[in-house]
């Protein structure tokens, strides 16, 4: 199913009220259906984007707790150290993805029951990404841009395409709007 309001509850730690309060949020747009096959375990092909307001974006001690109130978050207190802009064989902890975020990365992550499924995910993240070209900002020798694919076993969806205050998610892979969000939120920090 896709994510909506009934999914957040309140959290513990430095988020200590509920998602709705002292201007935490995260709204919804209407979702989107698309006729591409759905991942399993999911039945239909639901597209949803939000836009997250979490207030601060303070620096924390590279792997303390940092409990967000949405996963996966689109900003926030993070690590004072970010993720490199790579493609992941392995989670990442949040905390140096949003920090990654916060520099205008676009993370493409990715859970589904079985490998077999994310394999076209992966491979339309790294056609995504060698469509993009070369960043102008990123020196090619460390990275060509700043997408970051990573595996995220806590999704709730198969596909979240984030980045700073924008998410997108989706129970299948449709290139076409996966592409479009990932493309227009790019840099955008």
């Amino acid at each position: 199913a896709a994510l909506d309001a009934s999914d957040v509850g309140t959290d513990v730690g430095p988020f200590d009220v509920g998602p709705f309060d002292a201007g935490i949020s995260r709204a919804f747009d209407p979702p989107m259906m698309a006729s591409a096959t759905p991942i399993a375990p999911f039945t239909a092909c639901t597209i949803q984007t939000a836009t997250d307001m979490i207030p601060g974006a303070e620096h924390r001690v590279p792997c303390s707790p940092i409990a967000y109130p949405f996963i996966p978050p689109a900003g926030g207190p993070h690590y004072s150290e970010w993720a490199s802009f790579l493609t992941y064989t392995s989670p990442v902890p949040w905390g140096f993805l949003v920090h990654s975020m916060e520099h205008g990365a676009v993370i493409l992550a990715y859970h589904c029951a079985n490998d077999a499924d994310c394999a076209p995910v992966r491979t339309a993240y790294a056609d995504l990404i060698a469509a993009h070209g070369l960043d102008p900002i990123c020196r090619p020798e460390d990275t060509p841009t700043r997408y970051i694919v990573v595996p995220a076993p806590d999704l709730p969806t198969p596909i979240a395409v984030i980045a700073w205050g924008h998410l997108y998610t989706a129970t299948c892979l449709d290139v076409p709007s996966l592409t479009a969000f990932a493309e227009a939120h790019y840099g955008m920090a």
